[in-house]
């Protein structure tokens, strides 16, 4: 940067940037005012009142892998038919519609993609319907996006649907809001519009949620957590018994991530340095001294489970490592827990991602070890190091009922007989 010590600051120097700033202020001003007025037209109906957006994809860094996890337009199958992969569940059942595929009806348009969309109806009772997929995985991710699109019309602010997710780790695998603080998901576009009413009979009553009506086919865009094991998501729909909508329409989901391949760790390279002249000193007999045998490289393994508290005796088991494991050398004896060794082992993710399962858990309530002894399996850069750690084991016990303790009932006070009066003899 070049400075000048002679300028100095004088008005006539500052009213131009004055100026400059009063136009950039101006022109903002006038983009915020514009920019919430922008809707989407549905095909044929309202206006909706989400903003119309295009958000790009974010840059997956050089040295990584834009991968597809789950991708379907449900249009491969005949309707009512739900695609291979997706279930449909009815936790309240009021009147034994489940969620399916459909190509004609309401909400308009059926699909965004033709011929075929998913669809639940909003019925004027209260009921409780999930549309599930799964399972999957997202690992060594450095973002993971859902993208889909959906047209809804549900009765506003007293039904509404919300997105679920479940994962092995993530509140012990029970299905979880999508922005609750134990997933970590956030919406980049197009999230949830409503507070459902309380007092109703909603069974999402109180919680955040789309409802109303979208005026056609909207776009959301979902971050999800960068970890992700036996994931499955849920599009759930919940109604109230203050009366009914038109339904839910969902279509051409993706979900994405940027999976690190990260480029192995460059060898630095030897800095020459200038060698001094010996001053001359007396000789000294020299010690030889043994040359050190190279240690081979070998792999680090880690696993979530280390140092948490679990409330269910774990059967399934998931252990990181930091290269690609040989799949030729591991086995599932490779991985004990309380000296038990696994009854199988698999790769997934690429590799990296090794699932140990017990048919019988070995888990004792307390403190547990884990223990994968050294060299017990390759990876490719040399034998895995030894791993050890621990969890413990909380049993989910329920809280016991009180029983009442009898009172005893006290017995009736005997009732008191009247004492006979004597008759009075005459006188004489």
């Amino acid at each position: 940067m070049i400075t000048n010590p002679r300028d100095t600051f004088t008005l006539r120097r500052v009213r131009p940037v004055v100026c400059l700033l009063f136009f950039v202020a101006a022109g903002i001003a006038a983009f915020v005012a514009i920019g919430p007025s922008r809707t989407i037209s549905a095909q044929g109906g309202q206006p909706s009142p989400f903003a119309a957006v295009s958000p790009a994809t974010p840059e997956c860094p050089p040295g990584s892998d834009l991968i597809t996890v789950l991708a379907d337009t449900f249009d491969g199958v005949t309707p009512p038919t739900l695609p291979a992969g997706w279930t449909a569940t009815n936790a309240i059942d009021p009147d034994g519609i489940f969620w399916q595929t459909s190509n004609a009806g309401v909400p308009s348009p059926p699909a965004d993609s033709p011929p075929n969309a998913a669809w639940i109806n909003d019925p004027p009772i209260a009921g409780d319907k999930y549309l599930d997929v799964g399972t999957f995985f997202i690992f060594e991710a450095w973002w993971a996006q859902l993208t889909f699109r959906h047209n809804f019309n549900l009765q506003s602010g007293f039904d509404g649907g919300v997105l679920e997710i479940s994962s092995f780790y993530i509140n012990n695998g029970a299905f979880t809001d999508i922005t609750d603080p134990a997933v970590g998901g956030s919406f980049e576009t197009g999230g949830y519009n409503a507070i459902i009413a309380t007092g109703t009979g909603s069974p999402i009553a109180g919680r955040h949620a789309w409802s109303g009506n979208s005026g056609g086919f909207i776009t959301t865009i979902v971050n999800l957590p960068t970890l992700v094991i036996d994931g499955k998501l849920r599009w759930r729909m919940a109604s109230d018994n203050t009366g009914s909508g038109e339904g839910w329409r969902i279509d051409n989901i993706t979900l994405t991530e940027c999976h690190f391949n990260g480029p192995p760790t460059p060898t630095p390279t030897a800095t020459a340095t200038a060698t001094a002249t010996a001053t001359p000193t007396p000789t000294v007999t020299a010690t030889a001294s043994p040359t050190p045998t190279p240690t081979p490289p070998s792999c680090s393994v880690t696993s979530e489970v280390c140092g948490i508290v679990v409330t269910f005796p774990l059967t399934d088991y998931f252990v990181e490592a930091s290269d690609v494991v040989n799949a030729a050398t591991l086995d599932g004896g490779d991985f004990i827990v309380n000296g038990t060794p696994a009854d199988d082992a698999v790769l997934i993710s690429g590799g990296h991602l090794i699932l140990f399962t017990f048919n019988t858990s070995p888990v004792i309530p307390g403190v547990n070890a884990m223990h994968i002894p050294a060299g017990a399996f390759n990876c490719f850069k040399g034998p895995v190091a030894e791993f050890t750690c621990t969890f413990t084991y909380v049993p989910n016990t329920p809280t016991p009922t009180p029983t009442a303790t009898s009172t005893p009932t006290p017995s009736p006070r005997p009732t008191p007989v009247p004492r006979a009066r004597p008759t009075p003899h005459p006188r004489p």
